[in-house]
């Protein structure tokens, strides 16, 4: 993205809803809200709200940033289809991130592991080395699992930050495997900040989702799903 442009990021993977407007050359508004139980109602309202805090106009945006999962089905489904909707209307690009690479993207040059609770005893994890490079691959997965995947593939001394909401669901199973090898984020560090989302697209090499075809970042199968017949 060029600079002197302005861009709205939304997430609403996780119950506490991320939202950023970027304009020009810097963020001038960054909201995180609770989403009462995770159902991200009212984005479209505070989307509007955001943007008439700084006496702007949906036409004003040159871009869309969208978190594509994984996270709450709800969530993930609900800014999908809000910020597709937003840009079809406007004729704007839409861009797509993975929340757990925005989790991992401010500590880059570090080992970290990235990870929310995906409840049904898991987590939604990945992990990265001090390049950038993947570690562990996003995947639905035990937390102690995801521990030993790490710690297999950890150079020797190597200490891991571990960041978002799953490392304080299953800390104690993420110690028993990586002892004090595990730097604990900042509570900072275990929200989702979509801050971090536009700097991903400002840092280039990415390309805007198709609107027709573009899909969230589940993982897993929901819940609830419509028998087969």
């Amino acid at each position: 993205m060029r600079p002197g442009r302005i861009a709205l990021a939304c997430d609403t993977s996780t119950e506490q809803q991320a939202m950023a407007l970027w304009e020009h050359d810097r963020i001038t508004v960054e909201w995180s809200l609770a989403t009462r139980g995770g159902t991200s109602r009212g984005l479209a309202e505070d989307i509007a709200a955001m943007l008439a805090r700084r006496g702007l106009h949906p036409r004003d945006l040159d871009l869309l940033v969208t978190s594509l999962g994984p996270g709450s089905f709800t969530g993930v489904r609900v800014v999908l289809a809000t910020l597709k909707g937003l840009a079809m209307a406007l004729g704007r690009p839409l861009f797509g991130v993975d929340v757990l690479e925005t989790l991992a993207w401010p500590h880059r040059g570090r080992v970290v592991l990235a990870a929310l609770d995906a409840r049904r005893g898991e987590v939604y994890g990945a992990a990265w080395d001090a390049d950038g490079c993947l570690l562990v691959p996003s995947q639905a997965i035990p937390a102690e699992a995801l521990a030993e995947r790490i710690a297999e593939r950890l150079p020797p001394e190597a200490r891991v930050l571990a960041v978002g909401d799953g490392v304080l669901a299953w800390r104690e199973a993420l110690e028993r495997r990586l002892g004090t090898r595990l730097d604990l984020g900042s509570p900072r560090d275990h929200l989702i900040r979509a801050p971090a989302m536009i700097e991903q697209v400002l840092a280039g090499g990415r390309s805007p989702l198709d609107l027709a075809s573009s899909e969230p970042l589940y993982l897993r199968l929901p819940d609830a799903q419509v028998p087969r017949t």
